[in-house]
């Protein structure tokens, strides 16, 4: 009787360790289903985020070549642009003269004995707003992934740069229009989306001069110095914004 009750107890033991085995080995699977589920999740929610910064970019950029394409046409009394395929409207405020419209560089009005092609496809036209006049004039730049925009600076101390856009660690650099040697130059920044990036000028800003905020890679160390190269537009010079000094 002992023999066979020992039997029983060895057997009991036996069967206990083969359900913990087996009760750690589900507890393993599950702590692994849930840390795959983890970085599942982790990835979905990194690639939402890096999806999320694209379209921010690539609206900023959107933005950024509104003001290069179409601030130009924004005098005293140009309140917005709007385009239709290859027609450009320039719409004046209230009580000023009559609509413009553009095609392929020529300017016209509406009716016009000498544009009468013109003016059929401009009054049949589709016309939706590309760009909406601001208070203030900005200049801007844009080639691929990168670009900058300025308004007009007042004479002083600092120039205000509203928004740079860089794939690569880049500083902002100032110069005089037509001078090599720089004026001021930008802390480092990082690849990426940058607002009000603020620069001061050892020698005040003149009234009236003209004076342009230029793009430049860093080549690694981290200061502006020699090695580093401009960031180039698609014909191959240097991308850059003038901008003016005002009072």
């Amino acid at each position: 009787m002992w023999f066979i009750h020992q039997k029983k107890k060895t057997t009991s033991i036996y069967l206990l360790i083969g359900a913990l085995a087996v009760l750690a080995v589900i507890g393993l699977l599950l702590a692994f289903s849930s840390a795959r589920d983890r970085e599942r999740v982790l990835q979905e929610e990194r690639a939402a985020q890096l999806q999320k910064e694209e379209e921010k970019r690539t609206q900023a950029l959107s933005d950024l070549a509104a003001v290069q394409n179409y601030q130009s046409y924004c005098t005293a009394s140009v309140v917005r642009i709007d385009r239709s395929g290859d027609i450009l409207r320039i719409v004046r405020s209230a009580g000023s003269t009559p609509i413009r419209y553009e095609r392929e560089g020529k300017i016209f009005t509406c009716p016009n004995a000498d544009q009468k092609e013109n003016c059929v496809a401009a009054t049949d036209g589709n016309f939706v707003t590309v760009y909406a006049c601001p208070p203030i004039t900005f200049n801007a730049a844009v080639s691929g992934d990168n670009g900058v925009m300025l308004k007009t600076q007042p004479a002083g101390p600092a120039v205000i740069v509203d928004r740079v856009i860089l794939t690569d660690s880049s500083f902002i650099v100032i110069y005089p229009k037509t001078g090599e040697s720089s004026l001021a130059n930008s802390n480092l920044l990082p690849a990426g989306i940058h607002d009000i990036v603020s620069i001061a000028i050892p020698v005040r800003l003149q009234e009236g001069a003209i004076y342009r905020a230029e793009l430049i890679t860093d080549s690694g160390d981290g200061i502006f110095n020699e090695p580093d190269k401009p960031v180039l537009a698609a014909d191959g010079t240097h991308l850059f914004v003038e901008f003016t000094a005002d009072r």
